[in-house]
């Protein structure tokens, strides 16, 4: 077996409590030959001096952004000088398993696919596992984010892609395996659980509201910019978003997104709007 080089995207803004263990758990991977590169975004803690701890490890490059950038292009920034032919990132509040790197290498490989990603750990700030995080297929991503926080993938995805969206902060993961499977690239599930996501109260996982309003106007985009011109897929993203809306209570969001949609397909969408919110059939 081959052992191509990995890249490891670490975007850090003040993650001092948690950035040492991120990075631990890349450097001591089983699988040796990767590269880490933690991009700085201009954090006001100790998170660049603990970075630079690391850099006695010639596999580790830090990059420092001048103003601060956001979390899509700091992706990019530390994409762009990734050289290996694998890619993955992590944030710095997440940690690998030993074994992360080398199982989802030898996946690739074998089964000659671009895209792998599996099931994970579910964790608590004090790393104390609560649950699983549980992915789905690559073909239910027109209704949500079915690929979750453990992934690796070929460096020719995100070039095909011209890296992550910048205007689109807390949705560029979704948007980057939107666009992935728009294009045709193979995905695959692995059986492993090698990655350990945590959840805590600074964590950009737990901003639900927040996720929402840029989920909404990332629908009113799409349509300006006419990206996806897949009508039923379309549809079916609208139908799935008002009902998350009304689920959360976001009533002025849900009415600007109910009004767009109706313009957009007059005809059936409030049968089965009205579907997904009640569960009931309409004229039955």
């Amino acid at each position: 077996m081959s052992s191509p080089k990995v890249s490891v995207i670490l975007p850090v803004y003040n993650g001092e409590e948690y950035l040492d263990q991120a990075i631990k758990s890349v450097l001591f991977q089983s699988y040796k030959n990767l590269e880490l590169i933690i991009v700085d975004d201009c954090s006001t803690d100790r998170s660049l001096e603990i970075a630079k701890t690391w850099v006695k490890d010639d596999r580790v490059k830090i990059i420092s952004n001048i103003s601060n950038q956001k979390l899509p292009k700091s992706l990019n920034i530390g994409s762009i000088a990734a050289s290996g032919e694998y890619h993955t990132w992590i944030s710095h509040d997440n940690y690998f398993a030993e074994k992360f790197i080398e199982t989802y290498v030898n996946l690739i490989s074998t089964e000659k696919v671009d895209i792998v990603y599996g099931n994970y750990f579910i964790v608590n700030s004090r790393g104390d596992v609560e649950g699983d995080g549980v992915v789905g297929s690559e073909d239910e991503l027109p209704f949500s984010n079915m690929i979750g926080a453990s992934f690796l993938y070929k460096k020719d995805v995100f070039h095909s892609l011209n890296g992550y969206s910048e205007n689109l902060f807390l949705l560029e993961d979704y948007d980057f395996w939107l666009r992935s499977y728009n294009l045709g690239f193979k995905f695959l599930i692995s059986k492993d659980k090698n990655y350990y996501y945590r959840v805590h109260v600074q964590s950009l996982s737990s901003r639900e509201t927040k996720i929402l309003n840029m989920l909404a106007q990332y629908q009113f985009r799409m349509r300006k910019t006419n990206r996806y011109v897949d009508d039923d897929f379309h549809f079916k993203f609208y139908s799935r978003l008002i009902y998350k809306l009304f689920k959360t209570r976001q009533y002025r969001l849900l009415l600007l997104i109910t009004v767009e949609s109706f313009f957009k397909f007059p005809k059936k969408f409030f049968g089965e709007v009205f579907h997904r919110v009640t569960g009931l059939t309409l004229g039955k």
